[in-house]
């Protein structure tokens, strides 16, 4: 009674001559590309923190992999330090934003996602606000201790969204 799923796309196949089977059977090949080949929940796990809920706080990663968290941070503030205090490597974005604007800190492998790997509201590449040294950790399979400190001008609006796809070995348990 679990689910798994695999992206995967076309890459060849289904052609072939039909009179190489019989009437209730036909021998095809089929050429599948899966850029990441373990199996995930059919669903994103989504996280919504606010500001006093995002300081400290505790995740459990169910899969069995690591998973590469999408990070959604949501203004007003001043720069902001993410750490996963588990693995002991975060990222700093050294930004500015108003009410309503936000910066996506896509930390999966580069064929995995269609965009750069940090940009705003608009599309916009925003990778030059990353701080040197900075890395766009994956969650470790079980708990993981995250913090997240703001320099300044935070509010009420100010979130942390974190979402993820929990990977696993194989496609049972």
């Amino acid at each position: 009674d679990t689910e798994r799923h695999i992206k995967g796309y076309y890459k060849g196949g289904l052609e072939g001559d039909l009179s190489e089977g019989s009437p209730t059977w036909y021998k095809y090949v089929i050429s599948l590309h899966c850029p990441d080949p373990a199996p995930t929940e059919p669903e994103d796990t989504v996280l919504l923190k606010t500001v006093a809920q995002a300081v400290d706080f505790d995740m459990i990663n169910q899969g069995r992999l690591p998973a590469f968290p999408i990070w959604k941070i949501t203004g007003p503030f001043t720069n902001v330090d993410v750490l996963n205090v588990t693995s002991g490597v975060g990222f700093s974005l050294i930004v500015t934003l108003t009410a309503g604007q936000y910066i996506i800190v896509d930390s999966r492998p580069s064929e995995l996602r269609q965009n750069v790997s940090v940009y705003d509201q608009t599309g916009a590449n925003r990778f030059p606000v990353v701080f040197p040294n900075s890395v766009f950790f994956p969650l470790v399979s079980g708990q993981n201790n995250i913090q997240v400190n703001f320099t300044s001008g935070t509010t009420g609006a100010t979130t942390v969204q974190l979402t993820y796809l929990a990977r696993y070995r194989s496609l049972l348990r």
